[in-house]
């Protein structure tokens, strides 16, 4: 890629009250950060600013549509934790009940953050590829609370946690068994670049600013919409570019395939990081995604039975290994 000409920004992305082009979650509730929060990468652990509430919207009402489906919602349907947007019911299997409209009032849709097709988004897992067994594990880890965010203020996690406590176990069982039976995909572009589109924390990922520009990408990952209007919409098909520091795959490489001052991630992975047994697959990943699961490795947030060895390959880790390791690995095909 061409080197992107950098603007004189900050290298990294701070609480920023602002409105950015694909603002849409439901945040009521979201949980302050600390001042141990605001230690963590931003960028990794990106707080949304506050969006007003449904009731508020002009455009509440505003039937929505996405080219190739005849499907519309109203921004209200869109901002409904209980009914997952399925704007491509043909794509995928039928949903049971508790990943399309979840139980009111303890558990949202399974699907609304995850998607239909299970491929989720910069701030959740892409379920696609995982073992019924890797996922049932953390689900227990998750009810055990052995399985949190380093940011507590990160509502996916929080919302994770309340969800994976309050299902059923027959409950749990059906959205294992739903989103195991799914293709593995994978929705990123790699980008190695000295600079990216300016963005701002919006619905706990990144999104770019409506006036542009681009900022120097210094030490960080900047995923971003390729659409912001069709990720906006909570499109399943919308796609992201990771925008990472130039050298970082290759050197990812070395670290995954030869380790050095840890061990290879192949050892565990497999060689083309599609996961053997009880190590999950994490060739395709959102690269912020998994940079986040690293630092959680790392603070002692994923503490469960099988975190241990993950605990131990971390330790040695600084962020900037975390960046590179995870900008191979999102690179690979899934």
């Amino acid at each position: 890629m061409t080197a992107i000409r950098p603007s004189a920004s900050p290298s990294r992305v701070g609480l920023i009250t602002i409105v950015a082009v694909c603002a849409s979650s439901l945040l009521v509730g979201a949980p302050r950060a600390s001042a141990a929060d605001e230690t963590m990468p931003l960028w990794a652990y990106p707080l949304s600013p506050p969006l007003l509430p449904v009731d508020q919207l002009p455009d509440a009402q505003v039937l929505r549509s996405l080219p190739g489906t005849p499907i519309q919602y109203t921004r209200a349907e869109l901002r409904n934790l209980y009914a997952a947007p399925d704007w491509r019911p043909d794509a995928h299997p039928a949903m049971p009940t508790i990943v399309a409209t979840g139980r009111k009032p303890a558990v949202f849709a399974c699907a609304y953050c995850h998607q239909p097709n299970g491929v989720g988004r910069p701030e959740n897992a892409n379920l696609t590829g995982l073992s019924a067994g890797y996922m049932r594990r953390q689900l227990a880890d998750y009810r055990a609370g052995l399985r949190k965010s380093s940011v507590a203020a990160m509502l996916p996690q929080t919302l994770m946690v309340k969800g994976a406590t309050q299902a059923t176990q027959d409950e749990l069982d059906a959205a294992v068994a739903y989103f195991a039976s799914l293709q593995v995909s994978s929705t990123v572009i790699v980008v190695e670049a000295e600079a990216a589109p300016r963005s701002a924390p919006s619905a706990w990922a990144l999104a770019p600013l409506s006036d542009g520009g681009t900022e120097p990408l210094g030490s960080r990952v900047v995923e971003l919409p390729n659409d912001p209007v069709s990720t906006d919409l909570r499109d399943p098909a919308a796609t992201f570019t990771a925008y990472v520091p130039r050298g970082s795959v290759q050197q990812g490489r070395k670290l995954a395939t030869t380790g050095g001052k840890t061990p290879a991630c192949t050892a565990c992975h497999g060689p083309e990081l599609r996961g053997i047994g009880d190590a999950p697959p994490i060739a395709g990943r959102s690269p912020t995604y998994l940079v986040r699961q690293l630092i959680d490795f790392k603070s002692g947030a994923r503490a469960g039975l099988m975190s241990a060895p993950m605990r131990d390959v971390v330790a040695a880790m600084s962020e900037h290994d975390m960046i590179a390791t995870a900008a191979y690995a999102a690179s690979l095909k899934p």
